[in-house]
């Protein structure tokens, strides 16, 4: 039959007792596409796919299990949220932290670290960092949620503040610069 990228069409032979059939491709929900999109690193294949589970009814999310792997990503696909391990082979939470704190690009991601650790010297050291918070393993569903929803209402709405002072900045300079001009061509 014929076949487009967003349906199928295929004739039927009435005579055998079969039908035309038509098979449609809608494309993913509004909904879906503007829900938030979360990162999350965790080289535990089993860790990994339980927060993936926590976390896909609210958010887009796209796991990790090194932490290169995703700072691959995220420089050219910035998240609304990362939520990362700590101990990791390679490059563990505390490097990877530090790497995206060097590009303009993800340093201001919300970033939250998931880890075992209950000490207070993994917390400063993770604190050192400029996180946004720090989990304790294990890390059950509310409170993710909860944390996840608050750090990327924050976010975006100190990115919607930010963008609003420009406008109006931009705005009143071009206010006072446009009458003189217009004065000048008269």
């Amino acid at each position: 039959g014929t076949r487009f990228p967003d349906y199928s069409y295929s004739p039927g032979f009435p005579a055998a007792g079969e039908a035309n059939v038509l098979s449609l491709t809608l494309p993913p929900r509004a909904s879906e596409i503007l829900k938030p999109f979360v990162v999350v690193v965790e080289d535990d294949p089993t860790q990994r796919m339980l927060l993936k589970f926590l976390l896909s009814d609210a958010f887009r999310v796209a796991d990790f299990g090194r932490a290169d792997q995703a700072l691959r990503v995220l420089r050219n696909h910035p998240a609304d949220l990362i939520l990362s391990d700590i101990d990791m082979p390679e490059m563990d939470g505390f490097e990877f932290r530090r790497e995206l704190a060097k590009d303009h690009r993800t340093d201001t991601i919300p970033f939250v670290f998931l880890t075992g650790h209950s000490d207070d010297s993994t917390a400063d050291r993770a604190g050192d960092l400029s996180i946004d918070d720090f989990l304790e393993k294990p890390v059950t569903q509310p409170i993710l949620l909860r944390t996840a929803r608050r750090l990327i209402r924050r976010a975006r709405n100190l990115r919607e503040r930010l963008v609003l002072e420009n406008a109006n900045e931009a705005t009143e300079s071009l206010g006072v610069s446009v009458p003189k001009r217009i004065g000048e061509l008269q």
